[in-house]
């Protein structure tokens, strides 16, 4: 059992070695290439004047962004602005779609070796549903965002998380070969489900408020003395049961392992 474990701890370092690179390969690729950014927008303004032409709908309750990418990277924020989105990609391979449904907005990102940087506003409800063969992304979830489900779906690849006093609900993330680091606090409950089969997940909360629970095959989960293991599979923070802003997280791996910080 303590080897599995250090083969779990082993892979889960890899995977955040591959996180950051992602995350650098993203931004380099902005900085580098300046003269083939690509920036999209809408404005209220224009989403006022679409919703004026279509007289089945008075305003935007939710928003749902969809990123589809063979491979490519995502860096995604929020922030108080009249913009429902700004987007910048490093190439002039990406392109933005949008629809209105209802009361349902749906952006339409795709591109195949485009990183993209995404600013949505604070002021709607977000589904956000991510698709890499190759890639991975970033979301600070800041600035009062509201997000209803994360969905992540890649078969190599990495995300970073950051619950930054944002809300969200609902993390789902699967993937093949990669894995997921999760860091801050919600605002509100966090309930997580991963799928990972050769990878892992690293939490690093800044409160004691996760109550994890890990199947793996072959591998471990690696806890601090934050953290009490109620069972071989299971571990639950100090704070987790007096505290309203906190993870639960359910990860399923068939070779990798959970680590807790």
């Amino acid at each position: 059992m303590k080897g599995d474990k250090i083969i779990g701890i082993l892979i889960i370092i890899a995977l955040i070695i591959s996180v950051c690179l992602v995350g650098y390969s993203l931004y380099s690729g902005i900085q580098e290439e300046q003269s083939n950014i690509t920036y999209q927008q809408l404005t209220e303004d224009q989403l006022s004047q679409i919703l004026q032409n279509n007289t089945n709908n008075s305003s935007i309750q939710k928003v749902v962004l969809n990123i589809n990418s063979p491979t490519g990277g995502a860096n995604i924020n929020f922030t108080d602005s009249n913009n429902i989105y700004n987007i910048s990609s490093d190439n002039n391979k990406g392109k933005v779609t949008y629809a209105v449904n209802g009361d349902t907005l749906e952006v339409n990102v795709t591109g195949n070796e485009t990183g993209n940087n995404i600013v949505l506003s604070n002021k709607y409800n977000y589904d956000i549903n991510v698709n890499y063969v190759a890639g991975g992304y970033a979301i600070n979830v800041s600035n009062g965002a509201k997000v209803n489900s994360l969905n992540s779906n890649m078969t190599a690849g990495g995300a970073n998380i950051d619950l930054n006093g944002g809300s969200l609900n609902n993390l789902n993330f699967v993937t093949s070969v990669g894995g997921v680091n999760i860091e801050g606090i919600p605002n509100g409950q966090t309930n997580i489900a991963t799928t990972i089969d050769i990878g892992g997940v690293n939490i690093g909360l800044n409160q004691p408020v996760g109550h994890i629970i890990s199947k793996i095959n072959l591998g471990g989960t690696n806890s601090n003395n934050n953290y009490q293991n109620v069972s071989a599979t299971e571990f639950k923070g100090n704070n987790f049961d007096s505290s309203s802003n906190r993870v639960e997280l359910n990860s399923n791996i068939q070779m990798g392992g959970v680590n807790i910080n």
